[in-house]
Order: C-alpha cells, then sequence, then structure tokens
C-alpha cells in the first residue's frame, strides 16, 4: 500500500514536472544583482556560483557596453564588469534596442547559463551569459 501511494505521488509529479513547459521570464522574479558581482563570482568560486546562479533567473544591474547581433541574428546587449574584456552577454528576446546606448544603465532579467570559455593565448576573456532576458524597464 505504501510502494503505490510513493508511486503515485512520484508519477504525479513527474508529470507535473515534465508538461510545465519553460518559465515565463518576463514575468518570473529574478534574483537581483549586479553585473560586476555576478562575474567576480564566478572567476572568485565558479562551483558555488554555478549552484548559486545557472538556471535561473536573474534581474543583472549594469552599464550597457554594447547592443549588437549575434551570428542568429539574434539580439545582444553587452553589461560590463570589473574585468576589461569580459561581459554580461544577454540575448535578448526584443527585437529592437534602439532606446539603449552605451553607458546607460539597465537592469536586465534572463536566465544565467554560466560562463564561457576563455581564450588567454588570444587575451580573450570569459562571458557570462544570460539567456531569454527582458530590459527591465
Amino acid at each position: 500500500m505504501l510502494a503505490a501511494s510513493v508511486f503515485v505521488v512520484a508519477a504525479s509529479l513527474g508529470y507535473y514536472f515534465f508538461n510545465k513547459g519553460p518559465v515565463n521570464v518576463k514575468n518570473a522574479s529574478g534574483k537581483k544583482v549586479e553585473a560586476t558581482e555576478l562575474y567576480q563570482a564566478f572567476v572568485s568560486n565558479s562551483i558555488a556560483a554555478q549552484q548559486n546562479f545557472n538556471g535561473k533567473v536573474l534581474e543583472v544591474k549594469g552599464s550597457v557596453e554594447a547592443v549588437t547581433t549575434n551570428q542568429e541574428n539574434e539580439k545582444l546587449v553587452l553589461l560590463k564588469t570589473n574585468e576589461s574584456g569580459a561581459y554580461i552577454n544577454c540575448t535578448v528576446e526584443e527585437k529592437e534596442l534602439t532606446h539603449l546606448a552605451k553607458g546607460d544603465v539597465v537592469s536586465v532579467k534572463g536566465i544565467c547559463k554560466g560562463i564561457g570559455e576563455a581564450e588567454p593565448d588570444l587575451g580573450i576573456k570569459a562571458d557570462l551569459y544570460l539567456t531569454r532576458a527582458y530590459i527591465k524597464r
């Protein structure tokens, strides 16, 4: 009897989480963090930062370095960090970002995907990635 109850509860939870669908980033509440603090957390203790931030909705506040488009024609907003040449790389869901300019201080809400690979031999620092992001107004 107990085993059957446990099985039914486990199956129900599995079904719920399988069919739940993706998080609505725009309406989700996100953990607020400064761009420089977030990047520093990954540089100083990558394992702890991955546990605290990866896969979670974050609201990152920082200064815009650039607004550009990637190879997949997605809009990107790069937020400055405390490391020259390293950014919080935000793939933004919005198609028009003409209201943003270099130096603007903004909050970007998105899902943290962790830090990328650096290329020290080429002088390229690792970016931290935020996906499915929205500019918070």
